[in-house]
């Protein structure tokens, strides 16, 4: 319901000022009079959103989902759930973003028109679910799906950045040795190298003229570098180019089996709660497709979309693709065949998120000494391309 600037008597004549939500002015009349007071002018407010490019963090997101389905599950309306929340959280941003949710259902809205005011904090995915949940009476037991799975998504990013991080420190600590041998050590070196008198190494002087680059040059290092990782990003805004990268990316070794598990896991969740919630397998599909995060299945997911719009069985639509597992294939065969599509896909993503556990552990055991291994032979070939003249003088005199 919208709300009122009114201005008003009471009993004693003193002029009021205040805001009220009502039907119209005969509503908000009739509620002043049951207050003792005598409307003398109204105004709609217009709702304005208080901040329009708010991106609220994944955890911030799963606090409040997680708290708004608690209160409606107690027993509370959406409307009192988003009023308490917004009072007592002392996030600023969080606050701000409750408030503002509440004031637009306050004004006549429903909450999936609210929660699109925001399309960078809640996903369509996250939207859709909380729309079905309106619709079909659950909206608090929708709530508590969608926070579980952003836990689990929370979980996973966690599962990711523990793989890159040792990756990253191995590789930025080779970068630093080696700007530090290529810029500081060996031009220390070089005057020394040059008075041995003898012709030096074909190895010594590649590093030697690396070293020259190195020093004179590194800004263009630098700057192309930062150029490099630019052009990659805009390159990849090309559907082309994505596809193709993202096609390179399930055909990595172990690499490419972690990330295809990753994204079944993405769709099988996503269409087990969007299904368990009351979203039609069409529009499900839809939103899967955005959460896969890789184009090839996404491309898949299309295919399988039209055949279903089409009146193609599900698992026929996945079977002609070829881009999902025979395991996937059969267990939505065996859902549609008994009319439980939801567990079908629960129990692929139970599959494969146990599987990704086993294949981090298996990239690691293989990961860390590889990369022990590339570091100790740039260094060592470093090092020893300062030593082989030594060596190759210590020869000649030992001759």
């Amino acid at each position: 319901m919208p709300r009122f600037d009114y201005t008003a008597r009471d009993k004693s004549g003193k002029k009021v000022i205040g805001e009220l939500t009502a039907a119209d002015e005969s509503d908000l009349t009739e509620k002043l009079s049951h207050s003792g007071m005598i409307l003398i002018s109204a105004q709609a407010v217009k709702f304005e959103i208080i901040k329009k490019d708010v991106h609220l963090k994944s955890d911030k997101v799963l606090s409040f989902t997680n708290n708004l389905s608690s209160l409606i599950k107690g027993g509370l309306r959406l409307l009192e759930a988003l009023n308490v929340l917004g009072q007592d959280t002392k996030d600023e941003d969080l606050a701000s973003l409750i408030l503002s949710l509440r004031d637009y259902i306050e004004a006549g809205g429903h909450f999936k028109g609210a929660l699109q005011l925001y399309p960078k904090t809640f996903s369509p995915l996250y939207i859709s679910m909380v729309d079905a949940g309106e619709k079909t009476g659950k909206l608090g037991l929708v709530l508590e799906q969608i926070a579980d799975y952003l836990e689990w998504q929370l979980d996973l990013r966690l599962r990711i950045k523990e793989l890159a991080t040792y990756p990253a420190i191995i590789f930025a600590v080779m970068v630093l040795v080696v700007s530090v041998l290529m810029g500081w050590v060996l031009p220390k070196f070089e005057p020394i190298l040059k008075e041995l008198g003898t012709d030096l190494p074909l190895p010594t002087k590649i590093v030697l003229g690396v070293s020259h680059f190195f020093t004179s040059y590194w800004y263009l290092l630098f700057g192309g570098v930062i150029g490099l990782f630019f052009a990659v990003k805009f390159a990849l805004k090309n559907k082309v180019v994505q596809l193709h990268y993202d096609t390179i990316k399930l055909k990595l070794p172990i690499l490419g089996k972690l990330i295809n598990n990753i994204c079944l896991v993405r769709f099988c969740r996503a269409m087990s709660l969007g299904l368990s919630s009351g979203i039609n397998i069409v529009e499900n599909l839809e939103l899967a497709k955005e959460v896969v995060g890789n184009m090839v299945l996404a491309n898949a997911i299309v295919s399988i979309k039209e055949s279903v719009i089409n009146g193609g069985h599900l698992s026929v639509g996945f079977a002609v693709t070829k881009a999902f597992p025979p395991f996937l294939v059969r267990m939505v065969e065996v859902g549609e065949r008994s009319g439980n599509l939801v567990e079908g896909f629960s129990k692929v993503y139970d599959y494969y998120n146990k599987e990704i556990p086993r294949v981090i552990k298996q990239i690691f055991t293989l990961l860390e000494p590889l990369l022990i291994v590339v570091m100790g032979v740039v260094v060592g070939g470093i090092t020893l391309s300062v030593f082989l003249p030594l060596v190759k003088m210590s020869q000649a005199l030992g001759g």
